[in-house]
């Protein structure tokens, strides 16, 4: 009986050990060291689109609090255009670190982002972005000078 218990123990262990579940399993690189930091501000381009593809797994992107980063965008659609200029910027609320993992060598595509606030510990980006409740406002400023468009995390209730 003892036997047949540890026996069922034993496959219970591995079984969940070696669980095929995506979600579970990490790729081998979060256990590695960090072997440079770069600060987001110091991103080129082309180092962006690499770091994004999971091509430098070692490297951490450090995002500093408090740092404003002016917001530049230009998009043409056919019937209508945007363009956001320096007036828009993103502030970094939060010291945070970004490592951007290639989840299969084979596919450039499957690249996954993990965020860090002490280079040690490793979540998955998508945490901190799936489930939240967002109050989304959008329409006219009450001038009537511009569009105004405002996202914020609603507040959770426990």
């Amino acid at each position: 009986m003892k036997t047949l218990g540890f026996f069922c123990i034993s496959v219970f262990l591995v079984s969940t050990a070696f669980s095929k579940s995506k979600d579970r399993i990490s790729p081998k690189e979060l256990g590695t060291e960090v072997k440079q930091v770069v600060l987001i501000t110091d991103l080129s381009s082309q180092m962006t689109k690499d770091l994004l593809a999971g091509l430098h797994p070692n490297i951490a992107v450090e995002c500093k609090e408090g740092t404003e980063l002016p917001f530049k965008y230009a998009g043409h659609f056919g019937l209508f255009s945007v363009k956001f200029t320096p007036n828009l910027s993103v502030k970094l609320e939060k010291t945070s670190y970004l490592r951007f993992i290639r989840t299969r060598p084979d596919n450039p595509k499957s690249s996954r982002g993990y965020i860090s606030f002490d280079l040690k510990s490793w979540e998955k980006l998508s945490k901190y972005d799936v489930g939240n409740k967002r109050d989304l406002n959008f329409g006219m400023s009450l001038d009537k000078s511009h569009v105004l468009l405002e996202s914020k995390i609603a507040p959770q209730v426990e």
